[in-house]
């Protein structure tokens, strides 16, 4: 069977809250396909670990950014969200390493 070109999502969204979150997570979504267009999906070898320490360079750089400056670390936000997104599909997939030794 082949792959399709595109691939679509509809959200039932019925509060504002939850329409809100769905808007954040489609500026997570666009930022990945902006980046994997040219990283092809450099998360994967790693595995669990490896993208939860991305994970966490993400959240202390925001945590910096914020406390350090007073700017709103939007984009690393979204990145530290998309790498809790690599993790969860790790974990679904129970890769815990990838391909490297830890």
């Amino acid at each position: 069977m082949d792959e399709p070109d595109r691939y679509e999502v509809v959200l039932d969204c019925p509060t504002v809250s939850v329409y809100r979150q769905a808007l954040v997570m489609q500026r997570c979504l666009q930022l990945f396909a902006e980046r994997n267009e040219i990283h092809q999906d450099a998360w994967q070898p790693g595995g669990l670990r490896a993208n939860l320490v991305k994970l966490r360079l993400k959240v202390e750089r925001a945590w910096r950014q914020h406390w350090c400056t007073g700017l709103r670390p939007t984009e690393e936000l979204l990145d530290a969200i998309n790498y809790a997104v690599f993790c969860v599909r790790c974990a679904d997939d129970d890769d815990v390493t990838g391909g490297w030794e830890w």
